[in-house]
């Protein structure tokens, strides 16, 4: 009777791992919606419907962004280091091909917001470690 407990709870252990899994998954970010919030965020000159495509260009011609970017693939905490280096923005992270959800997305910008925008230093640490992204 035990071991079957204990199978079960393993069992159920198990599932709710997946689905937390899962659900974070859903709750990333893509890659173009996080260059449009850090373009919005360096009031850089966007209409009010512009899309990820014309953040992307802005970016590009101001020297944020170095390279080209899948817009639509789930940004990951790698994709943050490379396209912030790319700005001149020191960043390392353990975990480069991690999928960045919502809520960290949120504390990025809240956290950093002014080092984002371009009016403070050049270095953050995203996670402890080397960056993996060179």
């Amino acid at each position: 009777m035990l071991r079957r407990t204990r199978r079960a709870t393993a069992g159920l252990v198990m599932v709710g791992l997946a689905a937390w899994c899962g659900a974070a998954e859903k709750d990333t970010v893509p890659v173009g919606a996080f260059l449009l919030r850090w373009a919005r965020m360096m009031e850089l000159p966007l209409p009010e419907d512009a899309g990820p495509t014309e953040a992307a260009a802005e970016l590009e011609q101001r020297g944020r962004l170095a390279e080209k970017v899948d817009l639509g693939r789930p940004l990951t905490e790698g994709d943050v280091a490379r396209l912030l280096g790319g700005a001149g923005i020191r960043l390392t992270t353990l975990n480069a091909d991690r999928p960045l959800p919502a809520g960290k997305v949120d504390a990025l910008f809240a956290r950093f917001g002014k080092i984002l925008a371009g009016e403070d230093g050049a270095g953050l640490v995203f996670s402890r470690g080397q960056n993996r992204n060179k």
